[in-house]
């Protein structure tokens, strides 16, 4: 085996620890199997606790973060819209207490389901009528989006090439790899340019978990997040558009290298890359008129701070300080 190769089985076996210990964001996964007595019982006592653990984090969140705007985020104008990135969705845990936090603030505040799995055209094309469906409920003319990771070329995807600038007020990316990521590159020279059939069994049991949304190619997706494909086809492709504005957050680990256990591996990757956030190049990161850069890794930019609790970043004031400034604008 190849060190490629290696280092994907590293991932794979990586996030299958993570998964198999914190379980799905929301619910249990299912088994085919059937399973002991004493073993089912003890999986009910540990599927309990994590639930337990999972609402002191969300208390804690809800309770260490307050709204501290000085334009009451209430009276921003448009419909917010939280979007997912690469094997993302709602059971995975992507932007922690953010939509309940919006709610209890006043905000229509909305979670967009897209494939986990699948290529930027793929996702978008899901993403679509789900952005036409808020607009319905809502009577809106127009939505703020703001999206994590692959989320975000999701979005320009969405505002560019599918028209749909005249209906996005705003977009708002987090650790988005504007410019490619070297990881995706590392992955694809495996096996000529394509995942090994590893990957594409892992990825696809864990996407049976994550939504119910049909998922598309795990190659096309690698693909589409590599530095070549995205800075030589999809850049080009999707323009910025005048009547939307474009903002960005990009993470880096800070001294003690807060990174976590399972990007510790891509973090190797891009150790030659300058300031990361485990996953994506800061400087990938950047797009838009307004730019921020915080000391967190790819996961503390969704409120994951799983291994410790310690992030200094804190996804729900940024949000908040985010829809003020837009508020303030009239939008």
């Amino acid at each position: 085996m190849n060190v490629v190769k290696s280092v994907l089985l590293i991932i794979s076996s990586t996030l299958t620890v993570y998964f198999a210990g914190c379980g799905p964001i929301g619910g249990s996964s299912e088994s085919s199997g059937e399973t002991a007595p004493g073993v089912a019982a003890a999986s009910e006592i540990n599927a309990r606790e994590r639930g337990e653990r999972r609402r002191e984090r969300d208390a804690r969140i809800g309770e260490t973060t307050p709204s501290t705007p000085s334009t009451p985020i209430a009276t921003v104008k448009y419909p917010v819209v939280l979007l997912h990135g690469f094997m993302g969705g709602k059971r995975m845990g992507h932007f922690v207490g953010v939509t309940e936090h919006l709610k209890k603030q006043g905000v229509r505040a909305f979670e967009a389901e897209v494939a986990g799995i699948g290529s930027i055209a793929h996702r978008a094309g899901q993403l679509a009528p789900q952005i036409d469906d808020v607009l319905a409920e809502t009577r809106a003319d127009k939505v703020h989006l703001i999206a994590h990771s692959m989320g975000g070329l999701d979005a320009r995807y969405l505002i560019s090439t599918m028209k749909y600038g005249d209906r996005v007020a705003s977009l708002t990316t987090l650790g988005t790899p504007h410019l490619g990521t070297p990881v995706a590159d590392m992955a694809l020279k495996t096996n000529n340019g394509q995942s090994s059939r590893l990957m594409e069994m892992f990825a696809s049991m864990m996407m049976r978990t994550a939504n119910g949304q049909p998922s598309g190619d795990l190659n096309e997706a690698i693909q589409n997040l590599s530095v070549e494909y995205v800075t030589g086809t999809f850049n080009p492709a999707n323009p910025d558009d005048s009547r939307v504005v474009y903002r960005s957050l990009g993470g880096k680990t800070g001294e003690r290298d807060r990174t976590k256990v399972m990007l510790s591996i891509s973090s190797l990757i891009l150790r030659t890359q300058g300031a990361h956030d485990g996953v994506v190049p800061l400087a990938s990161t950047k797009w838009g008129s307004n730019h921020t850069e915080v000391e967190a890794d790819h996961l503390d930019l969704l409120g994951m701070s799983m291994l410790d609790g310690q992030s200094p970043f804190k996804v729900i004031p940024f949000v908040d300080s985010t829809l003020a400034e837009l508020a303030a604008k009239g939008l």
